[in-house]
């Protein structure tokens, strides 16, 4: 694994068992115990599962300045979070996203700029060339700007900026969503410190919210893939 990360052991709503979370260049072999039925709600009690992540040695040496470049942001509606707290709705394409926020302190924001991103289209995907696939996208992150770009590169840490809160809500066209709320070097923050809300009924609303987390938030937001919209998509 050389500078790449997310790949675990999941247990369906119950979130991750064990994952690679700081691409710090090195492969691992992950090992986890998992419930038979992830639905199961006496699942959700169990104590922590058993769970193991083994380095493996490698002679390769690799950069640990990592950032999330490349990203296709083609078709997306982009807004910079300026003030210390905001409500915000914005449509691009018929989806139209709610955000509302607050930040301990404004200046936090001059030097780690955030954007409010939302992207309702059929093309190829956020970090592809090849396939192309449909995706509704509402969400914040941290980003960087160049002077031809809006968002050049995402950086995988903060050092300043707290969110005091953070909702987001939208209604979808496709029932496959799938939340994300990410800290620093984009570990996951724990299932217990933000609510999602979805009833998986197509046009209902999603809600994705937390307050009162008190470390740095990367990205916070609702990925959905509309399968059926697809271009070699055959029902």
């Amino acid at each position: 694994m050389i500078g790449s990360l997310g790949s675990g052991i999941y247990s369906g709503e119950n979130g991750a068992i064990v994952y690679s979370d700081i691409p710090d260049g090195k492969s691992k072999l992950l090992i986890a115990d998992i419930p038979i039925d992830s639905r199961n709600t006496k699942a959700k009690c169990l104590s922590t599962p058993f769970k193991k992540t083994i380095p493996i040695e490698s002679t390769l040496k690799v950069s640990t300045e990592y950032k999330a470049m490349d990203m296709n942001l083609e078709g997306f509606a982009l807004f910079k979070l300026s003030n210390q707290s905001d409500s915000l709705n914005v449509c691009n394409n018929g989806l139209c996203c709610q955000l509302n926020y607050s930040v301990e302190s404004k200046q936090t924001l001059e030097h780690e700029s955030y954007w409010f991103m939302v992207a309702n289209r059929t093309g190829y995907g956020l970090n592809q060339k090849h396939y192309p696939i449909c995706e509704e996208v509402c969400g914040i992150a941290r980003c960087d700007s160049d002077s031809h770009s809006t968002c050049h590169t995402f950086p995988i840490k903060t050092n300043e900026t707290i969110f005091e809160s953070i909702n987001i809500s939208a209604k979808f066209s496709t029932k496959y969503l799938y939340p994300s709320v990410t800290t620093n070097d984009l570990q996951l923050v724990p299932i217990d410190k933000w609510n999602y809300r979805n009833d998986r009924h197509i046009g209902s609303e999603v809600r994705l919210d937390f307050n009162g987390y008190n470390e740095p938030i990367i990205a916070f937001g609702l990925y959905g893939r509309c399968y059926d919209r697809d271009p070699t998509y055959k029902q």
